[in-house]
């Protein structure tokens, strides 16, 4: 099937893209790896008469470390993010959801960015993110702004970006010592799918006597977006981790879950799973800041 017909516009920058966003409004797509958008303009479920491309605009495509800060450009692959040496190290769970996606070659061409502002409910690096603190860089022709990557997402396909916005950057906190974070991907098979449950889990502990100083749940696919399970981690601040805590916070999840049924599952199994894979995430967490070397 042939893509419908649109006229390609190439920004020279930021300001100019977002130029061309307010200019077109609705009738405008971003593109840069295109492995959705191209999929459901050849479906007819989006016909834009233009697309911006964002391929030439070279301040959106890095990664780099900064007094402990990451930066990842919008325009990053999947694949770079998987494989940074210094990402893999220290900012593990965000590397591990980026392997969990799609094939290697999508993830060559798959960019972070479009994978956050498609907002679809099962993104992978969506939960991860958000537990890890992440930070939004939105820029456009009035200047830039910063939010929470939790308060990034509005529902199903919907973002918080406003008019002419463009996200230009996520930026990532250092983690403190003793922390220990996984992603956990379910899906129908081992790869390619979409998730049917998706959990990102994060301990910090206190060595001295394995209480956790703080802890983040986010789910993946079973809300309109990411969700956070603020009620599971308060089971877990401030008290020992063991396998009874640990078994709470799970319960709590799913209870929080707010899943559908849909061609990949039903609410009822996924809820089950949500409790399934929080236990497991929290416990290799677990282990994960128990061994965390960092002073």
């Amino acid at each position: 099937m042939r893509l419908p017909k649109f006229e390609y516009l190439q920004p020279a920058d930021l300001s100019e893209a977002s130029a061309f966003l307010e200019r077109y409004g609705g009738e405008a797509r971003l593109i840069a790896g295109g492995t959705d958008l191209l999929v459901i303009m050849k479906n007819r479920k989006c016909t834009p008469k233009y697309l911006i491309g964002l391929n030439q605009i070279p301040q959106l495509d890095h990664i780099s470390i900064e007094n402990g800060l990451l930066k990842i450009g919008s325009l990053c692959t999947l694949r770079a993010i998987e494989v940074h040496p210094v990402i893999r190290e220290q900012w593990a769970m965000l590397a591990l959801a980026a392997k969990s996606m799609a094939t290697l070659q999508i993830r060559n061409r798959g960019t972070i960015g479009g994978n956050l502002c498609n907002a679809a409910p099962s993104a992978d690096t969506a939960p991860s993110l958000i537990a890890l603190g992440a930070t939004a860089v939105l820029a456009s022709k009035k200047g830039e702004r910063t939010i929470p990557m939790e308060e990034f997402f509005a529902g199903p396909g919907k973002t918080t970006l406003q008019d002419g916005e463009i996200l230009k950057e996520i930026q990532v906190p250092k983690l403190p010592p003793q922390s220990g974070g996984v992603y956990l991907k379910h899906g129908r098979r081992k790869a390619v799918d979409l998730a049917v449950v998706g959990v990102a889990g994060l301990i910090t502990i206190n060595k001295a006597n394995n209480h956790c100083t703080d802890a983040r749940i986010v789910l993946g696919a079973v809300a309109p977006i990411p969700l956070r399970v603020k009620k599971a981690e308060e089971a877990l601040i401030n008290r020992t981790i063991d396998d009874a805590s640990i078994e709470e916070a799970a319960r709590i999840a799913m209870d929080e879950s707010r899943p559908i049924t849909d061609i990949r599952s039903s609410k009822e199994y996924r809820k089950e799973m949500v409790k399934v894979f929080t236990r497991r995430a929290l416990k290799e967490s677990l282990l994960l800041a128990q061994s965390d070397s960092r002073r």
